[in-house]
């Protein structure tokens, strides 16, 4: 039991550590403070993969300490709530494609324009990030579906 506790524990800082490097490192500038990178890929590779606390962690912090370390620190308390939504929508139960996870990709992209349109206009009083928030969460969700694709296609999880 404690061996299984702390197995997810490092699988859960493994995660964090790629949302931030993925986020932080590999992205392009956009408008406003805003740019597209591949974090909410791994976030929801994570979501499928880890039991939804430790994936929450995962997406929620690596993402909040991206914002702090690109120098965008007012982004930072929304990353971390809209991270934790979108983590919530995903199943860790079976193929990483299932019909629920394909649904999720749905609900989290709309959680994620949604949640930063509100958090812009509440920082900013403009929600000018949208249309770069827009590409981000598409090109997150081409990146996911290739992965997933890969990963399901392995048959990854009979090494767990």
């Amino acid at each position: 039991m404690k061996n299984q506790k702390l197995l997810k524990m490092t699988q859960s800082a493994v995660f964090c550590a790629l949302v931030f490097i993925l986020t932080s490192f590999i992205k392009i500038n956009t408008i406003n403070s805003n740019y597209i990178h591949l974090g909410d890929c791994i976030i929801y590779i994570t979501a499928c993969l880890i039991s939804t606390p430790y994936a929450a962690f995962s997406a929620g912090v690596g993402a909040m300490l991206a914002d702090i370390y690109v120098g965008v620190p007012v982004w930072a308390p929304y990353t971390l709530v809209i991270k934790i939504l979108m983590v919530l929508c995903f199943t860790n139960k079976g193929k990483i494609l299932c019909l629920r996870n394909i649904i999720s990709l749905i609900i989290a992209g709309i959680i994620n324009i949604g949640g930063y349109a509100i958090a812009e206009y509440l920082i900013s009083g403009q929600c000018l990030g949208i249309i770069s928030t827009l590409i981000q969460t598409v090109s997150n969700t081409i990146a996911f579906i290739i992965i997933a694709l890969a990963v399901d296609l392995t048959n990854f999880r009979k090494f767990k």
